[in-house]
C-alpha cells in the first residue's frame, strides 16, 4: 500500500500560487460548479495566445456568454478566474490550453470529476487518491486504445 500522507501537508506557497493553484474559498477545490459551458465557450472562441484582456472583453464587453447583465458577466468573469485562472502568464492555465487543443479535456475532466467525487465520498484524503488509480487506468488504456484504433490504416476492398 502506497503512503499518502505527504499530500495532507501542501499548503499555499509562493512557487504553488505562481503556477496558478488557488487556495482558500476561492478554488476548485470548494467551487460548486466547474462551469462547464462558459469555459467550453471561451476556449473555442479565443485563440490559444490570448491574454487575460483579450478574455475579459470576451466576457465583459462582447457578453459571448450570454450573461443578461453587466454585473452578471463581471461575476462570471471574476468566478471563471477563480476557477480557471483565464491568464496565459500561469503554467497551470497554459497546460489546459494545449489539453484543450488536443481533446477537448474530456479524459481528464473525467479524472477530475472521478477526483473531486472521491475527495467528497472518503473521509481520508490519502484513501481517496488511491481510489482513484483504477479510474486513471482506465482512462490511459482507453487513451490508447482510441489512439490505436484511429492509427489503423482505412482500407477498402476493391469493387
Amino acid at each position: 500500500m502506497y503512503d499518502f500522507s505527504a499530500f495532507s501537508d501542501i499548503r499555499p506557497s509562493e512557487s504553488l500560487t505562481a503556477a496558478g493553484f488557488r487556495f482558500g474559498d476561492r478554488g476548485t477545490q470548494t467551487s460548486r460548479t466547474m462551469m462547464l459551458n462558459e469555459i467550453t465557450t471561451l476556449l473555442d472562441n479565443l485563440p490559444a495566445d490570448a491574454d487575460s484582456a483579450e478574455y475579459t472583453a470576451k466576457i465583459v464587453d462582447e457578453n459571448a456568454l450570454g450573461k443578461q447583465t453587466s454585473a452578471n458577466r463581471r461575476l462570471t468573469g471574476q468566478r471563471l478566474r477563480e476557477l480557471y485562472g483565464l491568464d496565459a502568464r500561469l503554467p497551470i492555465f497554459r497546460v489546459l490550453r494545449k489539453l484543450w487543443a488536443i481533446e477537448q479535456l474530456g479524459h481528464v475532466l473525467a479524472v477530475y470529476l472521478a477526483h473531486r467525487v472521491a475527495i467528497r465520498t472518503f473521509a481520508n484524503r490519502a484513501i481517496a487518491l488511491m481510489s482513484q488509480y483504477p479510474m486513471l487506468t482506465l482512462m490511459v488504456v482507453y487513451t490508447v486504445i482510441s489512439r490505436w484504433i484511429i492509427a489503423q490504416p482505412i482500407v477498402q476492398e476493391g469493387r
